[in-house]
């Protein structure tokens, strides 16, 4: 089964990072980063910041990218990952939620602070 990617309003910026839907009082959901596996719905694979909306593929889907990470994480090509504050990937230690596979060593983004990994997302069908 192939669920469809969407959009929607975003809050903050969630561009690479896993998401899930905020719901605030009076208004539509709007798309923001997660703050745990447990609660994350899909991934931020655009954004378009003119109109305020993210493209959001499924976590449902198997999805292969670069996505934001942790900074010092020490993570290496075969870690299974997690989704943890901020809708970033970090090194599973324990047996928690394994949402993907880390095929590479995070690297920096030129001028920024900011390090993504190359990791293959599993979603939910992916085994401790």
């Amino acid at each position: 089964c192939v669920w469809r990617m969407f959009s929607k309003p975003m809050k903050g910026y969630t561009l690479k990072r896993g998401v899930k839907l905020a719901f605030d009082a009076g208004s539509e959901p709007k798309i923001e980063v997660c703050t745990s596996s447990a609660d994350v719905i899909g991934i931020c694979i655009d954004v378009d910041e003119y109109a305020g909306l993210a493209f959001v593929k499924p976590i449902g889907n198997s999805h292969e990218d670069y996505l934001v990470c942790k900074k010092n994480s020490g993570i290496v090509a075969g870690d299974k990952l997690k989704f943890g504050q901020g809708g970033e990937l970090d090194k599973e230690t324990g047996q928690g939620v394994i949402m993907a596979v880390a095929l590479d060593t995070p690297k920096q983004v030129p001028g920024v602070d900011v390090y993504v990994v190359k990791a293959k997302i599993y979603g939910y069908k992916a085994k401790a």
